[in-house]
């Protein structure tokens, strides 16, 4: 019976991630701006964003050097900081940014409509 949950958890598992690759825009390029102390994403759509490390556990210290050195790992959902050992998720923070929105198809077009506008 374990074994029937466990397949059932992991299609469930795989159903989510599918339903979420490809909602959401990926990273293409990340800086870190030091003058206004921002991590900056240019997004697979073309817009760019900058987030604000404090908003971010295992940021709060984190010196200049360390938010230069970041890497967009897998498919441009993650950025991940060597230096620190901490990645940002994305998907996550689209999500919170967005907290009335319930699917990702709902946070895709928000960001496709600040585009278009």
């Amino acid at each position: 019976m374990s074994a029937e949950i466990a397949e059932e958890e992991l299609r469930a598992a795989e159903q989510r991630w599918e339903d979420e690759t490809g909602c959401y825009p990926s990273a293409t390029d990340v800086r870190f701006d030091q003058n206004w102390r921002r991590i900056i994403v240019k997004l697979s759509t073309g817009l760019e964003i900058a987030l604000d490390p404090l908003h971010y556990r295992g940021f709060e210290a984190a010196s200049d050097a360390a938010l230069s050195n970041i890497e967009i790992s897998g498919i441009g959902y993650e950025l991940f900081f060597p230096l620190l050992d901490e990645g940002i998720w994305l998907p996550n923070t689209f999500r919170d940014s967005f907290p009335n929105l319930r699917t990702p198809g709902e946070v895709k077009q928000v960001v496709e409509d600040k585009l278009a506008a």
